[in-house]
């Protein structure tokens, strides 16, 4: 077989104000498959299936890899030049057997198009009929007609966080290699639910769900089942969940499998939803529980994992305001305090104004004497799959402002583990609170040193309480905005 794979994503954020370029996607992925392989990490889907074909023995014929960390929408030139790239690649590959897409999903163009949408309908249209064509989904994705329509195969992420990539790839893989050789017929069905939130799988009720729906698959001839979370802060008017199944060569029980599943979701979805506290009160149950491990209130609306700048000062002026000794916040994205506290040197103070800057979600800046008390520029930090090589934090500094050690970093990153605090020199679990910029892909490094996790209801750029959001695009009503 003469396999075509490529890859392209960027999860978008329509309610901050950066847009991407493709400087954003040169400095973190773009690349061409199996032309540069020190860019492949042992875990990223389309290096899994590129691995997977050819231990088969068959012919991978590589496309670009083009990926950029979450952020507002793609400029349109950039959107432009990865499309024509992906599609003059599978132009040079000449004829092809399978065609499998590594993807996000929730790409957005500045003028609102759904870039993966058209991608595969472009896909398509050069394949033409006798092609398997199949592609991965993060489950944070839209999913519309247009992107079922063009494709054979679809295959999202089970686990949030996301720690089942190569399971699905393999998964998506055996799958369109089975179509082509003819084993299967796969028919696909969707059926949305009007609900948008996060549905973090670590929380046993969500855990419940996702065994529950895998048992589903090679049952009544179902081949693959599908929950999409969706990406609601990308505002588009196919944001919100859906359920996807795919039966071999019945439709009828393709629809019947997502509709159990969109039927069982909706009559649960107060229970699987994360639903943050207010700081006030994550703080009051912090006051009064017992000596013990530190306390995690993650900082989720300031997540840069889902385009937020980062530098959201809320808890971190929180903290202060309350005169709490002993939390460690981080990682804060402000490269100017970086910059002078590197200037200051360890031990140094100088007069800091920290975070507050990129956005209006951000809040105000906080002010007053720092102290250094450590400066690196080789740290890192372990991601929530395990197989992913160490991540660089980057240039970083650890400084002290009212009581409260802060790690600030010159990029925008997601705290996946405690290392962003040892690496500086900070011992977590001498701490009682530990604020990670993280939604959900923090928990299970953090869980390892404490179970006494809260999620803070703060503004930020994917604020889960909706409070500040004012959609456009997306489809009313929905659940939890309006009354269903």
């Amino acid at each position: 077989m003469r396999i075509f794979i490529a890859g392209f994503g960027c999860e978008v954020n329509s309610f901050v104000t950066a847009r991407a370029t493709l400087d954003d996607f040169a400095l973190h992925c773009l690349y061409r498959e199996g032309a540069e392989p020190r860019m492949a990490t042992p875990t990223n889907g389309h290096s899994d299936m590129a691995a997977l074909a050819q231990a088969g023995g068959h012919q991978v014929l590589g496309g670009t890899i083009a990926f950029a960390p979450p952020t507002g929408p793609l400029e349109l030139a950039c959107w432009q030049a990865l499309r024509a790239r992906i599609l003059d690649d599978l132009r040079a590959a000449g004829p092809v057997d399978i065609i499998l897409m590594n993807l996000h999903g929730a790409t957005l163009a500045d003028d609102g198009t759904h870039c993966e949408a058209v991608l595969m309908d472009d896909i398509r249209h050069l394949a033409g009929p006798g092609v398997v064509v199949g592609a991965l989904l993060d489950l944070h994705c839209h999913l519309s007609p247009g992107l079922l329509q063009s494709c054979d195969l679809l295959v999202a992420y089970k686990h949030y966080p996301h720690t089942d990539v190569a399971a699905r790839a393999g998964e998506l893989y055996r799958l369109a290699l089975a179509t082509a050789l003819g084993q299967v017929r796969p028919v696909m069905e969707m059926v949305a639910v009007p609900v948008i939130g996060a549905f973090p799988t670590v929380r046993p009720a969500m855990a419940g769900f996702v065994d529950w729906m895998v048992e589903m698959e090679g049952r009544d001839g179902i081949l693959s089942v599908s929950l999409i979370h969706g990406f609601p802060w990308g505002d588009h008017e196919q944001a919100g969940a859906r359920a996807l199944a795919i039966a071999d060569g019945d439709p009828a029980q393709a629809q019947a499998a997502a509709e159990e599943i969109a039927t069982r979701f909706w009559r649960q979805r107060e229970e699987l939803a994360l639903r943050p506290i207010p700081l006030d009160h994550a703080l009051a149950i912090v006051a009064t529980a017992p000596p013990g491990p530190p306390f995690v209130l993650a900082d989720g609306s300031d997540n840069p994992g889902g385009g937020a700048p980062g530098d959201a000062t809320h808890i971190l002026r929180g903290l202060i305001d309350a005169g709490v000794q002993g939390a460690a916040v981080g990682l804060l994205h402000d490269s100017e305090t970086v910059e002078t506290a590197w200037a200051a040197g360890i031990g140094g103070t100088f007069q800091a104004r920290i975070g507050g800057r990129r956005e209006a979600c951000s809040g105000e800046p906080v002010t007053g004497t720092a102290t250094v008390l450590a400066l690196r520029d080789d740290g890192v930090q372990r991601h929530c799959a395990v197989e992913t090589p160490p991540l660089p934090i980057g240039g970083a500094a650890a400084i002290r402002i009212g009581g409260v050690d802060v790690v600030v970093t010159e990029g925008r990153s997601q705290t996946f583990s405690p290392d962003v605090y040892t690496e500086l020199g900070i011992d977590p679990l001498s701490k009682r609170i530990l604020v990670p910029k993280s939604t959900v892909h923090f928990f299970s490094n953090f869980v390892s040193i404490t179970d006494r996790i809260l999620y803070v209801d703060t503004p930020g750029g994917i604020d889960l309480g909706f409070r500040d959001i004012r959609f456009q695009h997306l489809k009313r009503p929905v659940w939890p905005l309006d009354p269903l």
